[in-house]
């Protein structure tokens, strides 16, 4: 009787599964940082040190804030937030590149009168600001018009050819892709739902859909 209460009881359990969201971490120039630390604003909160520039959390389904930030000692670097949504069980890859921290350095020994030096500091602050943004629209083009290149009917010619199953590390050793490109050609494919990636030890399968 007992043995019977328990598997009635078991079809009630219902089934808990849930998300996987990794990715690489990336500076300004697209190379991989290492040690960089990665929390989510999931309950309880999650945090790591990302190790050769390499990131997950395992998450429900939800909105969540995803933080990134690169110390050197005590000093603060560089950083970055993204609005991260899972809507279903499943594999997430999110790579995340940091931006650089700007700060006003003014020298305190400059012989000016407190309203001019007011006034200066007012205008480097919006110097930086300025040159930062357009920094980050420059370096953020190319992947806004990666259609627009042949690289991804290369790189989808390659996989074709390897039967519709390889590696994103073949994809970057034969066709002598940088690792932050290869992965952002990759994404723009699959963001088209040609291809997807599949996380499998410290590498990614690339499969090409039917």
């Amino acid at each position: 009787m007992k043995k019977l209460l328990l598997i009635l009881l078991l079809f009630y359990i219902p089934f808990v599964s849930g998300a996987t969201l990794h990715g690489s971490v990336y500076d300004f120039d697209f190379d991989i940082i290492d040690s960089a630390v990665v929390e989510i604003d999931s309950k309880p909160m999650q945090s790591m040190i990302s190790r050769e520039g390499v990131y997950s959390f395992e998450l429900n389904i939800g909105d969540y804030m995803l933080y990134a930030k690169y110390y050197v000692g005590q000093e603060l670097i560089a950083s970055t937030q993204e609005e991260i949504s899972i809507v279903e069980d499943g594999d997430y890859v999110i790579d995340i590149i940091l931006f650089p921290i700007f700060e006003d350095i003014i020298d305190e020994d400059f012989d000016l009168d407190f309203n001019y030096r007011k006034s200066l500091g007012g205008m480097w602050i919006t110097l930086f600001l300025v040159l930062g943004i357009s920094y980050i629209i420059f370096k953020k083009r190319p992947r806004k018009k990666i259609d627009e290149t042949d690289e991804l009917n290369i790189v989808l010619s390659f996989i074709k050819k390897q039967g519709g199953r390889t590696t994103q590390k073949e994809i970057r050793k034969n066709l002598g892709l940088g690792e932050a490109k290869a992965s952002l050609i990759i994404t723009e494919l699959e963001h088209k739902k040609i291809v997807q990636r599949i996380k499998k030890g410290r590498g990614n399968v690339i499969i090409l859909n039917k």
